[in-house]
């Protein structure tokens, strides 16, 4: 193997068999496996997510008890992510795969909406109630989106190139 300079880099000797090389790609193969089996998200922690969200989006809709609701909405972040780290032992903010962004696409432009939706009943446009119906639709978003985002983020991890 040559780098740049033209030197060679290693000797033959140190350079790994096609037998070798194959175990450890297929060692990197079952380690991504084991990883995605790992962050398998609990049962409990989407719906607690879509609580968290509906708090945050209607709560955005009314100004005395938008301060309330967005403490609450931190304070339950931080309390969801600390638990899924001590139960998998991991946490991944890498979104970029292929299969999630579609959903991280499509969530954020509902998100966006139901934010105009509140803001606009925060500002007396329409009645105080969409500000609910803004977080109801954000909640079960979250409720839908969440399973599948996971899944797709498992399964890329899964997938060897």
């Amino acid at each position: 193997m040559e780098n740049n300079s033209g030197v060679s880099s290693s000797t033959p000797s140190q350079e790994p068999s096609a037998a070798e090389a194959r175990r450890a790609l297929e060692a990197l193969a079952a380690d991504r496996r084991e990883l995605a089996d790992r962050m398998a998200t609990p049962t409990w922690y989407h719906p607690a997510l879509a609580a968290l969200v509906f708090i945050l989006v209607a709560g955005y809709g009314f100004e005395r008890l938008f301060l309330i609701a967005l403490v609450l909405y931190s304070a339950g972040l931080v309390a969801l992510v600390t638990a899924y780290r001590r139960i998998t032992g991991v946490w991944s903010a890498n979104l970029s795969r292929i299969g999630a962004r579609r959903y991280v696409a499509a969530f954020a432009v509902v998100l966006i909406v139901c934010l105009g939706l509140s803001n606009a009943a925060r500002s007396g446009a329409v009645p105080w109630w969409w500000a609910l119906v803004a977080g109801v639709v954000s909640g079960l978003s979250t409720l839908w989106v969440g399973p599948r985002l996971d899944a797709a983020v498992r399964s890329s991890l899964r997938e060897t190139k």
